[in-house]
């Protein structure tokens, strides 16, 4: 396995990790939770959920992913699956419209080279709106929307369409999640990293040979 391959899967663990523990400490000690963000603070809260999504969303290496839970135990489901949908959204359109605007030279000071690479090498050139759905389904933070910014023609209503129903099953899978019990919480994570690791697997295997079989034939 390619180390970067290695980093993202530890990543990855780590924000399971994260997500999980804070649920089960939110679902085991909801009396001090609701002391300790209630009131006043539980309104705020939303709004300050909605800019860490959006400043995570910018900025690749950040995550709100572990304060899930938390917004869940305030709103609920739903409601944080909108606050999801809105974040990421905004955050999409912002760093479209900083590679659009201001190309690699600023897109690099924000999210890596290679990253970007990896990324505009998985694109492929036809069916461009309905891999940009899977891929936000798919990946939890990613570059896609600098990468199609800096390298594609898609025009905007078709991007923001894309957009908007990749993050919806996304958001509501997330949000879901944080209000399940953490014995099933356990088991859909661990299905997911299975998943993970077989499309990793898949990729080492047929990915490479697929690339260069496209690079030979331009």
């Amino acid at each position: 396995m390619k180390k970067e391959k290695l980093s993202a899967l530890i990543g990855l663990a780590v924000l399971v990790i994260s997500f999980i523990a804070i649920s089960y400490f939110i679902q085991s000690n909801p009396d001090y939770v609701e002391n300790m963000v209630g009131g006043a603070k539980i309104r705020d809260f939303a709004l300050i959920f909605v800019l860490i999504v959006i400043v995570g969303t910018v900025f690749i290496p950040l995550t709100f992913i572990p304060l899930i839970p938390l917004a869940i135990f305030s709103y609920g489901a739903i409601i944080t699956a909108l606050l999801i949908v809105i974040g990421e959204f905004i955050g999409a359109m912002i760093s479209f419209g900083i590679s659009r605007k201001y190309g690699i030279p600023i897109v690099s000071k924000i999210v890596s080279l290679k990253e970007i690479d990896r990324y505009e090498k998985a694109l492929p050139e036809g069916n461009l709106f309905w891999a940009i759905v899977l891929i936000r389904i798919a990946i939890p933070l990613d570059a896609l929307s600098y990468v199609l910014g800096l390298f594609s023609k898609i025009k905007l209503r078709t991007f923001v369409l894309a957009t908007i129903l990749g993050l919806i099953p996304k958001a509501f899978a997330l949000a879901y999640l944080g209000s399940l019990e953490l014995k099933y919480q356990l088991i859909a994570f661990v299905m997911f990293i299975v998943v993970i690791l077989i499309g990793y697997g898949l990729d080492s295997r047929y990915g490479q040979r697929y690339r260069l079989k496209n690079y030979k034939s331009k």
